[in-house]
């Protein structure tokens, strides 16, 4: 795909590269216990997956109508991948990956919000490119999607947390693991209501939320991309 929009499409500067800030401090959901006769047993493990990116598609570049897709905020490009599977998990698909240009915000840890001015030095299309072994500093939006047509089909180490979304409403229910509700068992290990007698928690998560009647199930959403490349 070459064309006047995209090439007119703004980028940030990649000097922020140069001091290059991987974002090693994320932690991802642990993975749940699992039932050992009768009892929770085993280690908790945090979650990694190794994510397999479909063919190239144009749709990761541009809307159904034409227009390459940028951050509202910056106006920065902001690619996103449709159709990303675990190849090692059945082909379960992902939610949309979006893989913005612009430096991630750094937050405060007491009001979560971003701190005017504050950066990391990364962003999360470089995070990805990485995670391919890519250390690549693009300056147009055509060298980014060179960049993507590269990456396409090919396999790379990623972790995840857990989402609940209504596209209803078009509103995020649940961010993380932590925000599902916990599920309950009961001696034999059947999964009940936590209003059953004997119930006790798992040590799980329920994978969905009920609202308003309906079940909102979770869905995996990239966190973090592991890189591939050695500082």
């Amino acid at each position: 795909m070459t064309n006047a929009t995209l090439l007119d499409v703004r980028v940030p500067d990649p000097s922020f590269m140069d001091d290059y800030d991987t974002g090693a401090r994320y932690v991802p959901p642990p993975q749940p216990k699992e039932w050992v006769d009768g009892k929770i047993g085993g280690k908790v493990k945090y979650l990694t997956f190794v994510a397999k990116t479909p063919k190239y598609d144009e749709s990761w570049v541009q809307d159904e109508q034409g227009v390459v897709r940028t951050n509202k905020e910056t106006g920065d490009f902001q690619p996103v991948l449709f159709g990303v599977t675990l190849p090692n998990n059945g082909g379960y698909e992902v939610r949309p990956v979006y893989l913005g240009t612009s430096q991630y915000k750094v937050y405060d840890r007491k009001t979560k919000q971003p701190i005017p001015g504050k950066f990391r030095n990364a962003s999360p299309a470089s995070d990805y490119f990485r995670a391919f072994g890519i250390d690549a500093r693009p300056t147009t939006g055509q060298e980014y999607v060179d960049l993507l047509q590269a990456t396409a089909e090919r396999e790379a180490e990623v972790q995840g947390d857990w989402e609940a979304y209504d596209s209803d409403t078009r509103t995020t229910i649940a961010k993380k693991w932590e925000d599902f509700p916990d599920e309950f068992v009961n001696a034999k290990g059947d999964v009940v209501e936590a209003t059953a007698e004997g119930a006790v928690k798992s040590g799980r998560k329920r994978p969905f939320i009920v609202r308003n009647g309906k079940n909102f199930w979770a869905k995996l959403s990239v966190k973090r991309w592991i890189s591939q490349v050695k500082d």
